[in-house]
C-alpha cells in the first residue's frame, strides 16, 4: 500500500503543550483526505520523547537521527517529519534512507533520518555559532499498522540532544562557511609517489584559490588521518605550507597503518583536516574531501607500501 509524508505546515507551540495538525495527503500518496481508519489520540504528543542523535559515521553528510519514544498506552506508526531549530534551515529526507513507515509499538522507540539544512551563523568569524535554544520535530504518525494506518497526524514535540550534536555541527558548518568565503580548498585529482631516500612517499596536493573580495585566510596546520600521516611529523606546518602562498600545497605521506580493515572500513581517512584563520580569528578545522581517482592512487599507494598481496 503507498505512504504519504505530509508537507508540515508552521504553527506556534507553548512550553508547556503541544498542538496537533491533522493533515490530508493527496491522492498521489496513496492516501485520500477522506481515509477512514483509527486515530492518533489527541494529546498524543505529550506522551511523546524526541532525542537527536548522530553516529559518526553521519558526520560528514550532516544526517542526524530524530528518535521517538512512545510512552502512550497507544500503538502509532511513524512516517517521518522534520526537525525545527533557530540554527538550522528546514531539515529534508535523505535520499539514502528515506521516510518509510514503522511501528512504533506503545512503549517502543523508533527513529527516523533527516539532513540538516544550512547553518545560521554569525557574520563576524570571530564569534562563536550557538544554537538557538528552541529545538522541536514535527513528527508525523498515524494509528494502526504500518501497512493499514489511519490518517497521517503532525505533532510537534520538544526534541532532547544530549550529545550536544548540533553544537558540533553548527560549529563545524560556521567555520566551513568563514573559510569558503575567503578561500576554495580542493585536494588534487591524483595521488604521486615519489622515492625519499630508501622509502616511496605519496604526495597529494591541496589548492588554495581566494576568493575575491574574500577575508584574508591563512592555513596555519593540516593534520594527518586515520590512514594518512604527515612524513614529518604529526601535522603539515610551518615550511610545508610555504606554498599557499602561491596556491598549491604538496603534502607528503606516509600510511598511518597497514591492517585491511582501516581501508576497507574507512568513512574520514580521505579528508584533510585543515586549520585556518580568518580575518585573523582562529577556526574549527575543515574537513576537504579527496576525489574518487586520488583515493584510488592512495589506496594503491597504501597496499603497495604494506606489502599487501
Amino acid at each position: 500500500m503507498s505512504q504519504c509524508v505530509p508537507q508540515v505546515r508552521a504553527f506556534t507551540v507553548s512550553a508547556f503543550a503541544a498542538s496537533v495538525l491533522l493533515v490530508g495527503c493527496g491522492a498521489d500518496g496513496g492516501t485520500s483526505a477522506g481515509r477512514s481508519g483509527p486515530v492518533v489520540p489527541d494529546g498524543v504528543a505529550a506522551d511523546l520523547s524526541v532525542t537527536l542523535q548522530q553516529s559518526r559515521l553521519d558526520y560528514a553528510d550532516r544526517v542526524v537521527e530524530i528518535e521517538v519514544a512512545n510512552m502512550s498506552d497507544t500503538d502509532l506508526v511513524l512516517l517521518g517529519g522534520v526537525l525545527e531549530s533557530e540554527s538550522f534551515g528546514p531539515s529534508t529526507e535523505t535520499t539514502s534512507r528515506p521516510f518509510r513507515p514503522e511501528t512504533l509499538a506503545a512503549g517502543g522507540r523508533r527513529g527516523f533520518y533527516v539532513q540538516l539544512g544550512t547553518a545560521t551563523c554569525r557574520p563576524d568569524p570571530a564569534e562563536d555559532a550557538v544554537v538557538g535554544a528552541e529545538l522541536r520535530a514535527a513528527v508525523t504518525l498515524a494509528a494502526g499498522s504500518r501497512g493499514d494506518h489511519g490518517e497521517p497526524t503532525t505533532v510537534q514535540v520538544p526534541v532532547s540532544d544530549p550529545g550536544d550534536h548540533l553544537t558540533r555541527n553548527l560549529a563545524q558548518d560556521c567555520a566551513a562557511a568563514a573559510v569558503a568565503s575567503g578561500v576554495t580548498l580542493t585536494q588534487g585529482e591524483t595521488v604521486r609517489t615519489e622515492r625519499r631516500g630508501d622509502e616511496t612517499v605519496a604526495v597529494l596536493t591541496l589548492t588554495v584559490e581566494p576568493v575575491p573580495g574574500g577575508p584574508d585566510v591563512r592555513i596555519t596546520r593540516i593534520d594527518g588521518s586515520t590512514l594518512i600521516d604527515p612524513v614529518d611529523g604529526e601535522a603539515w606546518t610551518g615550511r610545508a605550507l610555504a606554498g599557499q602562498d602561491d596556491g598549491v600545497l604538496e603534502l607528503a605521506l606516509v600510511p598511518t597503518r597497514c591492517d585491511h580493515h582501516a581501508v576497507s572500513e574507512d568513512k574520514r581517512g580521505t579528508f584533510l583536516p585543515v586549520h585556518t584563520t580568518v580575518a585573523g580569528a582562529e577556526q574549527r578545522a575543515v574537513y576537504v574531501p579527496m576525489p574518487d581517482d586520488a583515493k584510488r592512487d592512495l589506496f594503491e599507494y597504501i597496499a603497495d607500501y604494506c606489502d599487501w598481496p
